[in-house]
């Protein structure tokens, strides 16, 4: 992969992030889907997810990166938390923008949060073809742990 191409993931990764905090920031007063129990929920998905992705940051430790491309002296990492989930940084991703939008349901917070899901799973899908070219094994992982979504195995 290019640098240009590892740029651009970067780039839109970024923009996303911070378009879906820009429309939760301005979409205060909008009232939480089911109250106190929305804003309790959404409080639980912004936490876990945060906990997830500081798991995974741990786990993955040298061979972190933001590029979909696997680090050329990178690992297959496949303990903690990559021994459950295959993709724990989009995950933590994806579960906090959806309790940002149990929190601020409003149209702006709702297109923000279907992009940046959106845009993990579709990285997550061609990160997923170069992790299964660079390691043989990887297939053999994917089968026993869940992607981005974790109800969905494969």
């Amino acid at each position: 992969m290019r640098r240009g191409d590892r740029l651009i993931w970067a780039t839109l990764q970024t923009v996303l992030l911070l378009g879906l905090c820009a429309a939760f920031l301005s979409s205060a007063g909008t009232p939480a889907v089911l109250g106190t129990t929305g804003r309790f929920l959404g409080m639980t998905g912004i936490f876990l997810g945060v906990g997830i992705a500081l798991r995974a940051f741990r786990d993955l430790g040298a061979s972190f990166r933001v590029s979909p491309e696997p680090k050329s002296d990178a690992v297959l990492v496949r303990h903690g938390i990559y021994g459950v989930l295959r993709h724990p940084m989009y995950t933590s991703a994806v579960a906090a923008s959806v309790g940002m939008l149990w929190i601020r349901p409003s149209p702006r917070v709702l297109v923000a949060s279907a992009l940046v899901v959106g845009f993990y799973l579709v990285k997550a899908r061609y990160e997923e073809g170069r992790l299964r070219r660079r390691y043989p094994s990887y297939g053999d992982h994917a089968d026993v742990t869940f992607g981005v979504i974790p109800w969905r195995r494969g």
